[in-house]
């Protein structure tokens, strides 16, 4: 993921309405406390994932709109 535009849409495909993160969710109900655990920290870490590229990326256009 090289743009902002792909991380949203990255994003989108796996949080969004219809999202594989947003599915695998909504099956938590169905799951033990262990699996659940895990599905959590799993939803966690890649949402943190996310933010750090976000700022990554961002960071990147900035220093790019700087440079002479």
């Amino acid at each position: 993921i090289n743009t902002l535009e792909e991380l949203q849409a990255l994003y989108t495909a796996t949080f969004g309405k219809n999202g594989t993160m947003t599915a695998r969710l909504k099956e938590m109900k169905n799951l033990d406390n262990d699996a659940r655990a895990a599905l959590n920290l799993e939803n966690t870490q890649l949402r943190e994932l996310f933010k750090t590229r976000q700022t990554e990326l961002e960071n990147a256009a900035m220093m790019a709109a700087l440079a002479p």
